[in-house]
């Protein structure tokens, strides 16, 4: 059986590569709506170019705490390849807390705030929060000192934090690490690195402790802290300083090695010792490095980038007040430096490295101030050998912004950050702590096929009652593109599994010029929050059954809005066809002639994706009328009629009623029941019937699990979907069903599970495949769907062959093979 760390879809932040030329032109054409780079094109500058985001602006995270004694630190808080926001708050009461919030592009919402001792945390010197248990969860560590006698003596501690059954998170125990007798907080730092590729973050720090300089590291096996060898470090004069400890990866094989500058002698080179499993090699110095680099001048920025591509890690510096200049390593040195052109090197907090453009290369970006009233983003992109220019396409700047708060200088800034999401889907951004009362202030970078002036400026995604205009929705332009870029990043917005499907779906949102592919909601009373997203409604209820009793329900809502909400949907913008049916008709028999009428539309109108999350709501009766009977085989009989033209495939939840799937059918007439009668009406089966994943297996390193109320059976589910803790976006419906209102004008975010919201996430993944080859068949993508599922041997006995939805793989091939159909 395989490990669950295997399965792309299950693995956040270890999404499935796209290497090959061909998928990243593919990645260019139909995720980011650019053009593919000639084949001798190093760079692709000339391709695309780059936007800027509007700034979001976050509420103060933490009130009522003691400014001063607030720390931040960017970590990874929930495993999705994206750094959060994580605090040590100390109220105006003296109690400490520990919290982190999540980064959903821009926009941070808390997963966690502990209660831990203040005597605890507020000693610690060096903190950061850091993952030493390997559980995903970042825990916290800093240097405990205690002074005896005058003497001060340092030791490394942790406080855990953990997950308990119920979901909660926890201060755990602490956990302890020694350190050397003469180690000084003020001549050496500590640093938290993974060496042995254990997913655990293991200590290191380097210095002279008076058996002349070494290099040590403490090796975490998740409740203690070992001691591996230590590596002696050697010098070419007993006046040689050492600066810029770094651990990183300068061969492109993922463990971290060792690297320093060494200044003696006036000359100035890279040492480094290379990392095998956790042991390191013999020290190998650098050529002399050119003037303009001091080691241990502190105005002098050096970076560790892969600035070429390669997958190794590139020594960058600032050398003098206009220029950069990279030195690209080969493995086993490093290659003669790069010098960019002048240029505007932007406010010293503000400076870092992201890959702008997707092209796998990283660019120096930065905030460069406009005089005294405003500031721009700017970025220098790589071209792998050389900088882009001033002009474009080698730079490219954002409008002018003009927050007060950031333009009050260097020193009210807290951790301004460019922020690199860890999978080719996710987009990169920069991020900024002002001062004061601390808000949180973000924008997003991506690259596009048209400057940033012809977006829409007044776009505002959370706007959700704006004109069709201001949205964009009347046209394919540039305004409905950058809206849905935005809104699609703010789909990200819970932390289990569902994720996975809702960051690499969003990403093929932003892309201009698709075709329109609309997807059909079967179910009780729907409406979309944005209404110009409802392509057609056709209500199935004027049989004289009494509405009031099931008017408010929000079930199809949420259904919907799984698929096409702007904020939570996992295809945001997607045209929706409401085909209505209520829970109540006045008869059996009414309602399977409800039913059959429904059938005969989208066979007649040949709906290409249809989502049934609902059934027949009554069990059948032990006896029925031939009328009934009969009415019953037309059912089946339409649904292998649509199977046969091969127009429409209907997505169908399994149920909640955790029965084997033979059992469940006994007694009901549904989609997911349909059994093809013949082995040619089995290949033209339309039918994709969907299960539950379990939210407590997802992203814990267990093995998948089906949720505790799906219905299974092997032969007759074809997939399993994640289906806890999904987000919706949930109308009330109070006003409408007491008659004062039409439509809900109220909506909220809630978190729901069952089969009804694995199905749409499956519809969604149909979607993009539809897009990428419009005139594929219902079988071929039932076909590339299921067949590019992954395959869990545990749940074989529960869902044929095991398959779980992989959304990442099924859209990548599907769409790489655009051409063949």
């Amino acid at each position: 059986m395989r490990n669950v760390s295997l399965f792309s879809f299950f693995n956040a932040g270890k999404r499935l590569k796209l290497h090959s030329a061909f998928l990243s032109c593919l990645l260019i054409l139909f995720v980011l709506g650019g053009d593919c780079p000639s084949k001798d094109n190093t760079g692709s500058a000339k391709a695309i170019r780059i936007l800027f985001s509007p700034e979001t602006k976050n509420d103060r995270l933490e009130t009522n705490s003691i400014l001063g004694l607030n720390t931040h630190y960017w970590a990874d808080a929930n495993s999705d390849g994206i750094e959060d926001l994580c605090y040590k708050t100390t109220n105006l009461d003296l109690s400490s807390f520990l919290s982190c919030s999540i980064n959903h592009y821009g926009k941070f919402s808390k997963l966690f705030k502990i209660s831990v001792s203040s005597g605890a945390v507020l000693g610690l010197l060096q903190p950061k929060f850091t993952d030493i248990t390997g559980d995903g969860i970042p825990d916290y560590c800093g240097l405990d000192v205690r002074v005896s006698g005058g003497n001060a003596s340092y030791s490394v501690r942790c406080i855990s934090i953990v997950e308990n059954k119920k979901g909660e998170y926890i201060g755990g125990s602490a956990i302890e690490g020694t350190l050397p007798r003469g180690f000084d907080s003020i001549k050496s730092s500590l640093y938290w690195v993974d060496i042995n590729g254990d997913k655990r973050s293991d200590y290191c720090y380097a210095g002279n402790f008076g058996l002349g300089y070494e290099m040590i590291c403490q090796i975490s096996e998740g409740n203690k802290f070992v001691s591996t060898n230590t590596a002696k470090l050697n010098f070419t004069s007993e006046t040689a300083k050492i600066t810029f400890p770094s651990w990183v990866d300068i061969d492109g094989d993922a463990d971290k090695d060792f690297t320093w500058i060494e200044e003696a002698n006036g000359r100035i080179r890279i040492l480094f010792m290379k990392n095998e499993g956790g042991k390191f090699g013999s020290q190998v110095a650098s050529d002399p490095i050119a003037a303009g680099l001091k080691a241990d001048d502190p105005s002098t920025v050096r970076w560790w980038t892969d600035w070429n591509g390669d997958g190794k890690l590139d020594f960058c510096y600032a050398s003098d007040s206009n220029t950069i200049q990279c030195l690209s390593s080969t493995g086993n040195g490093f290659a003669s430096a790069v010098k960019s052109g002048s240029m505007e090197l932007g406010a010293g907090t503000s400076r870092g490295w992201i890959d702008a453009n997707n092209d796998g290369k990283a660019d120096f970006c930065r905030r460069v101030m406009s005089g005294n009233s405003s500031y721009y983003y700017t970025c220098t992109l790589s071209q792998g050998s050389s900088f882009g220019g001033v002009n474009e396409p080698g730079s490219y700047k954002s409008d002018l912004h003009t927050d007060p708060e950031m333009l009050l200088g260097e020193g009210v800034f807290k951790n301004e950050k460019w922020i690199q999401a860890a999978e080719e889907t996710g987009y990169p951004m920069h991020c900024a702590i002002q001062g004061l009362l601390e808000p949180t202030v973000c924008q997003l970078v991506r690259k596009e096929g048209s400057p940033l002036a012809d977006d829409a400026e007044e776009c505002d995604p959370s706007d959700q009652t704006g004109s069709r205009q201001k949205r964009g929705t009347e046209n394919d332009g540039y305004q409905k593109a950058d809206c849905k870029f935005t809104s699609g990043a703010k789909a990200l917005l819970f932390k289990t599994l569902a994720k996975q499907v809702w960051n690499y779906l969003s990403a093929y949102y932003s892309k201009k010029h698709d075709p329109e592919i609309t997807v059909t909601v079967v179910d009780d009373f729907v409406y979309l929050q944005d209404q110009s997203l409802e392509y057609r409604r056709v209500s199935y209820n004027n049989d004289g059954g009494s509405p009031p009793s099931y008017l408010g329900f929000t079930h199809g809502s949420r259904v919907a809005s799984v698929i096409s909400d702007r904020v939570v949907g996992a295809a945001p913008g997607t045209p929706m066809i409401i085909r209505q049916l209520g829970l109540e008709a006045s008869s059996n028999y009414q309602e399977i002639l409800n039913w059959l009428n429904l059938w005969n539309d989208i066979r007649s109108e040949e709906d290409p994706i249809v989502n049934i999350s609902i059934s027949i709501i009554n069990d059948l009766p032990d006896t029925m009328s031939q009328a009934s009977r009969e009415l019953l085989n037309q059912y089946y009989e339409m649904i292998r009629l649509i199977g046969r033209k091969n127009k429409s495939i209907l997505v169908a939840a399994a149920g909640n009623l955790s029965k084997p799937m033979n059992e469940f059918c006994e007694r009901k007439l549904s989609a997911q029941c349909y059994d093809a009668p013949t082995d040619l009406d089995r290949t033209y089966d339309p039918v994709i019937r969907v299960a539950a994943l379990s939210q407590g297996s997802l992203g814990t390193g267990q093995t998948p699990q089906l949720a505790h109320f799906s219905n299974f059976g092997a032969g007759k589910i074809d997939i399993a979907a994640p289906g806890e803790d999904i987000l919706v976006n949930s109308p009330n419906m109070n006003l409408v069903r007491l008659g004062f209102a039409t439509r809900p004008t109220l909506w909220d975010f809630e978190r729901v599970q069952g089969t009804s919201y694995s199905a749409p996430l499956v519809a969604a993944t149909l979607v993009q495949m539809k897009k990428c080859q419009p005139n594929a068949t219902a079988q071929q993508l039932k076909a590339a769907l299921l067949g590019n599922a992954d395959k869990i041997d545990s749940l074989r006995d529960k869902v044929t062959e095991g398959r779980v939805l992989n959304s990442v793989k099924a859209i990548s091939v599907f769409c790489a093979g655009r051409e063949e159909l």
